[in-house]
């Protein structure tokens, strides 16, 4: 039986969603070694939600830099995808939102890589 691909979540250059605030998450993708996969011909795509199945409050497309909210993916041979979210497009309120980011193949085969839930604070600041 083959071995799965997996994603090692690294922190990024922020830890916590705070409203009015930037927010980045690296993510390494690896194969089952442990090496890294070239992203070399996938495209990346992902959103959040308002609920499951709801109103879409984020949309997080592949970008081209590090200065705008989406996934960006800075080297394709390293693996490494920085999940950013500018100050200026967090939710406008507080709570848990669901997320889904979604990775498509060169054959445009497209996979969730990864689903979960995303919160977002207002610390006052």
């Amino acid at each position: 039986m083959s071995k799965c691909n997996t994603f090692n979540f690294q922190q990024g250059t922020c830890s916590e969603v705070n409203l009015g605030f930037n927010f980045c998450k690296k993510l390494t993708y690896n194969d089952s070694s442990g090496a890294a996969i070239d992203l070399t011909g996938f495209t990346l795509s992902g959103l959040i939600k308002d609920d499951l199945g709801g109103n879409i409050i984020i949309s997080l497309p592949e970008v081209s830099d590090n200065d705008t909210t989406g996934l960006y993916i800075p080297d394709r041979t390293t693996g490494e995808i920085y999940l950013q979210i500018k100050s200026a497009d967090t939710a406008q309120d507080v709570g848990q939102y669901p997320y889904e980011l979604v990775i498509t193949d060169p054959n445009t085969d497209s996979t969730p890589f990864l689903i979960g839930t995303i919160q977002f604070y207002d610390r006052g600041f």
